[in-house]
């Protein structure tokens, strides 16, 4: 009952309260506890970027991260790196470091993924 009532009223107000909503969609769409909970409390293993020239991107906890570049080109900075990177299609960067990175596209339809190994 109080799981009705609480999406009737957020559905009367249209508006987001956070956690509460995003476990009640979850367990709308979900097969089972295990569906509804993965995900939540840890971190991705990969992430991809899709960028357009110019647009930029942070990742935040970068330890032990390998960054590929499939297409296009960008422009790597890591906190605590006293270097920057060029990357192009193909190249592979690893980061042994924690910290925060930003990632610039340099070219339309440049392609990155970061991957935590």
């Amino acid at each position: 009952m109080f799981v009705d009532r609480a999406k009737e009223t957020m559905l009367q107000h249209r508006k987001n309260t956070g956690f509460l909503d995003l476990l009640l969609e979850r367990f709308e769409h979900a097969g089972s506890a295990r569906n509804v909970f993965a995900g939540l409390f840890s971190n991705p293993q990969t992430v991809s970027l899709n960028m357009a020239a110019g647009n930029t991107s942070a990742v935040h906890d970068a330890r032990r991260a390998q960054i590929d570049c499939f297409s296009g080109r960008a422009w790597l900075t890591a906190q605590g790196v006293h270097k920057d990177y060029d990357l192009r299609a193909g190249g592979r960067i690893h980061l042994d470091q924690g910290g925060k990175i930003i990632l610039m596209a340099m070219a339309d339809d440049t392609n990155v993924r970061v991957s935590w190994v």
